[in-house]
């Protein structure tokens, strides 16, 4: 915004939280339009056109396998809803990395067309490594958004494609319980397969994990539940 062509910030709102309750990504946008607007940018939210909670009841808890099409739904329909408003073609600039993940690694492209030509992606820190990103922040004296360096990941979807269950003990412990307990409760279809019943089912061990741990959360190696329920020092 400030040294580029851009020309106002956009929040894909993936919608992927609950409506009547104040939840992470609520938070996310919050912190975001302050700061837009202690820089007099513009700013716009850009809602996804069908819910999550359509989608779930519909088909079940997204897999792996389905993360490029939630991708579609959840990010590229609203970009494509953004570009329908827009004189001539539509540039988006992301800060996707190919070291954030394997994921990113494997499709990351420095650019893309996109809605058959309609708009672009414009990735200029697709080889950034995490070294030059910190360095860059430091640069600029910027920081993340509280709710983001609280839980130490990306908050603005929760489709749970990629997810596990340490993201939602990671969000109540974050004061979102309500967010997490809609995540975890959402209708799906009685002939879903068994992994698509659950939020991030796929990569759950254990069906019945969280039940089992009192304290809902995870413990260092060097520790132990006491007979109490506590925590003690296993050494």
């Amino acid at each position: 915004m400030t040294f580029g062509p851009a020309e106002e910030v956009v929040f894909l709102h993936t919608r992927t939280d609950p409506e009547d309750a104040y939840s992470a990504i609520d938070a996310t946008i919050d912190w975001l339009r302050d700061w837009c607007d202690s820089n007099d940018w513009p700013f716009r939210v850009v809602d996804a056109p069908v819910s999550y909670e359509e989608i779930v009841e519909e088909h079940g808890y997204p897999g792996p396998s389905q993360h490029g099409l939630m991708y579609r739904r959840l990010k590229d329909r609203p970009i494509d809803e953004r570009r329908k408003q827009a004189e001539g073609v539509l540039h988006c600039w992301t800060g996707i990395r190919k070291f954030e993940s394997d994921q990113r690694m494997a499709v990351a492209e420095p650019e893309g067309e996109r809605g058959d030509g309609r708009w672009y992606w414009r990735s200029p820190l697709v080889d950034w490594t995490d070294d030059r990103v910190e360095d860059y922040l430091d640069a600029f004296d910027l920081e993340p958004a509280p709710v983001v360096q609280e839980m130490g990941r990306s908050v603005d979807c929760w489709c749970g494609a990629f997810g596990d269950r340490s993201e939602l003990i990671d969000l109540e412990a974050a004061g979102f319980e309500e967010h997490a307990e809609w995540l975890r409760s959402l209708e799906t279809p009685e002939d879903a397969p068994r992994e698509q019943q659950k939020w991030g089912g796929y990569n759950w061990d254990k069906s019945d994990w969280a039940a089992e741990d009192d304290l809902q959360k995870t413990l260092c190696s060097h520790c132990g539940l006491a007979a109490d329920g506590g925590v003690t020092d296993a050494e």
